[in-house]
Order: C-alpha cells, then structure tokens, then sequence
C-alpha cells in the first residue's frame, strides 16, 4: 500500500519551483539566442573586450566545444564558453560571456563572498556525499541521533554554499551589465535583453536554493522532530520489550560467532580423535553389519522360494486340477476330430 508522507509536499514545492525557473531561462536563452547584437561580435571577442579593459590580460578565453557548462575556471583563470556562447553573435551570448567574466573580476578584485563560496566549497562536497549515508546509518543503528544530527549538519552545508552562491551570480550579472554598457559593447536597448538572460538564469540559483531549503526542512521534520518523538514515545511505552529484543540479538551474534569458531577450528584440525568421533564409527559398523544380514536373509529367503516353495506351489496346483486339464484335453481332440472328419 502506497504511503503518503505529509513531507511530501515540500518536495513537491521545490520540484515545482525549480521546473518553473528552469522554463523561465530556456525561454530567455532561446528567445535572445535569435537576437544578433548590433556590433556583429562574438561572445569570445566580448569577453576578452572586458578583461582587457579591466586589465585582466592573463585570463584566457576558451570554447568547451559543447553546449552549456559556461564557467570560470579560478585555478587555471580560463573563462570557458560553450560553443554557442564561444562563437555565436546572439545578445545571450553576450550576456553568458559577460557573466563569466564578472566572476574572474571578483577573483582579481578579492570579493569577499566568492572567497567564502571557494573555502566552503571542499568542505561541502564531503558533506553532500556524506549527509544522506549517516542520517540512514543512524536510523538503521536503533535511531542514534547522533549520526542522524551529523547528516543533517552535513546537508545544511549544502544549504549554506548555495545561500553563499547568490549574492556572488548576484554580483557577477550586475558587473557583467555595468561592463557591457560602459564599454560600449553593446546598446542600451541590448543591454535590456542581456538583463533579462541574466536575471533568469539567476532565478535558477534561487530555485535551487529555495528547493535545498525545503529539503532540510524535511530532513529536520522527518528525523529531528516528529519521528524522533514517535521513537522516544516506543522507547518509553515497550522498554522491556526493546530490552529484550536487543539481548536476544546479542545472543544471537554470539552463537553465531561461535559456531563460526567452531567451524574453523574443525577446518583446521586433521586429528578428529579429539572430538570423540569414535563411539559414532562403532555405531555406524553395527547398522552397516545389520544391514548386511538383512540383505543376506532376503536373498536366503529368496532362493529358498525359488528352489523348493515356488515348485511345491507348481505341483500341487497341477496335481489339484490334473483330471480337469485331461478331460479338457480329451474334449478338444474329440471336437478336432469331428471337424476334420466333416471336411
């Protein structure tokens, strides 16, 4: 039987939140992708434009040679364009290209948030792998709420790198919208379309972050607050039941542990004499013994049948139907002769 679990309805929020961003910026990228900017530059030319003009020479423009993934690498200070963003004219080129390059004007200027965001970012990537496996762990070892308290502190991590990540895509738009103007890279009227690319792929942070929160709401309902209560509720109300549960499973665990030991230990052992096998051999040769003399008399007994009972029961049965057998005999060699005599 399907259950509903009223927490549901928090995943169901953030599915619906994030599907409704994720439709917002594919209608703006597809809708400005059709929109050639004025100066006829590609997205590549854009982006090296504004890193020239802030003296970033060093950072380097490169096409993925795919579609999406745009980024900025920090570690080998590479923008990264998709192709369509690399080498396409479109004002969501543009705008993506621009981006980026608002994220590389942070590292050169030592943004606070995006310092903080690249500190969390080893941490946070233990605790999203980590969360999930310690919060099932302790609700497999009897509820521990230690190991369920760590899962959760591990997914808030989560929860606070993407409450990190706004104010820098935040940021990162609103210089990417100031350069592109003041550069004269493209019109005022583009600039309009560059800002509505932007601000929809910003909603797709906010969705996800708003989705990430509405998870560890879940997470703390489900395993920090009433199913915790139920828990303590069974606890209180069935101790001497749980007690006893857990002393069975323990005897358990130590018959098994030694049946194991046993087991090897007889693996390892080539004299058996220690064991007492003995007695049991004895007891085996006198059923293998009797079973011999049974087949023995069965075969007796049936020999005897053969040569004296079997052909007592042959001659009394002829000897009490003998004179029935001859006048049989006589009648049918009368009849034979009377038909042959009639032909």
């Amino acid at each position: 039987m399907f259950y509903w679990d009223p927490t549901y309805i928090l995943v169901i929020i953030g599915l619906l939140i994030s599907l409704g961003a994720s439709a917002m910026v594919n209608s703006a990228m597809r809708k400005y992708h059709q929109v050639h900017n004025s100066k006829g530059i590609t997205g590549a030319e854009c982006a090296r434009r504004i890193l020239d003009n802030e003296g970033l020479y060093q950072v380097q423009v490169e096409d993925l040679g795919s579609n999406g993934g745009d980024h900025f690498d920090p570690q080998s200070n590479v923008v990264r364009l998709s192709h369509q963003n690399y080498s396409g004219r479109s004002i969501t080129a543009m705008g993506v290209a621009a981006h980026e390059c608002g994220h590389a004007i942070q590292h050169a200027q030592g943004y606070t948030p995006i310092r903080i965001r690249s500190a969390l970012v080893p941490v946070v990537n233990i605790g999203s792998n980590a969360s999930m496996p310690l919060i099932l762990l302790g609700v497999v070892l009897s509820w521990n709420q230690l190991l369920i308290q760590l899962g959760i502190i591990a997914f808030a991590l989560t929860v606070v790198f993407q409450l990190a990540t706004l104010p820098v895509e935040f940021n990162a738009s609103g210089r990417a919208l100031e350069r592109l103007e003041h550069y004269g890279i493209v019109t005022a009227q583009e600039n309009r379309g560059c800002r509505k690319v932007l601000g929809a792929a910003a909603m797709t942070y906010v969705a996800g972050t708003l989705a990430a929160v509405l998870q560890l709401l879940r997470l703390i309902l489900l395993f920090g607050g009433g199913y915790v209560l139920i828990h303590n509720y069974t606890k209180a109300n069935y101790t001497d039941a749980l007690i006893k549960g857990r002393r069975l499973r323990s005897r358990i665990l130590l018959n098994k542990r030694a049946i194991s030991k046993i087991r090897r230990q007889i693996e390892r052992d080539k004299d058996e004499s220690i064991y007492g096998l003995e007695q049991f051999d004895e007891e085996i040769d006198a059923v293998q013994q009797e079973l011999e003399e049974m087949i023995q008399r069965r075969k007796d007994a049936m020999n005897y049948f053969e040569g004296t009972t079997k052909t007592a029961i042959i001659e009394e049965i002829r000897g009490r139907n003998q004179a029935d057998l001859e006048r049989m005999r006589d009648e049918h060699e009368a009849t034979y002769q009377e038909l042959k005599a009639t032909q």
